[in-house]
């Protein structure tokens, strides 16, 4: 039994598409959510904070896994780092400092996106 050309190069496709569908990034750093606030209100922009705490202060990896979160073309993104086994917070809100002062000399990166620009 013969099969298509056109066949095969079809299930390759659909195979391809998968894989790089359900691929999941690969980083040195170990990520853990500490604490998440979202802000949704259909009359304002998007506001998202998280905060992690990670195993290695690799600022590579912190920036390009910051990039993996979502952020809307009027909203803001704020991600913050904490390092493993320091304190971390575990609320936050969208008023500044997003989470309590005490919490501030812990962290050790933050990532804001915004209107299309991002800074790390």
């Amino acid at each position: 039994m013969i099969i298509d050309i056109p066949i095969i190069i079809f299930v390759f496709i659909l195979i391809t598409i998968y894989n790089l569908a359900t691929r999941k990034e690969q980083y040195a750093t170990s990520f853990s959510r500490t604490a998440y606030f979202e802000k949704n209100i259909h009359i304002a922009p998007i506001v998202r904070i998280y905060s992690f705490s990670v195993n290695d202060l690799n600022w590579q990896d912190m920036e390009n896994f910051s990039r993996t979160k979502p952020v809307d073309p009027e909203g803001i993104t704020i991600v913050y780092f904490f390092r493993d086994g320091a304190y971390a917070p575990k609320t936050l809100s969208d008023r500044e400092p997003n989470f309590n002062p005490d919490y501030q000399e812990y962290c050790v990166g933050r990532f804001t996106a915004k209107a299309g620009e991002k800074i790390f």
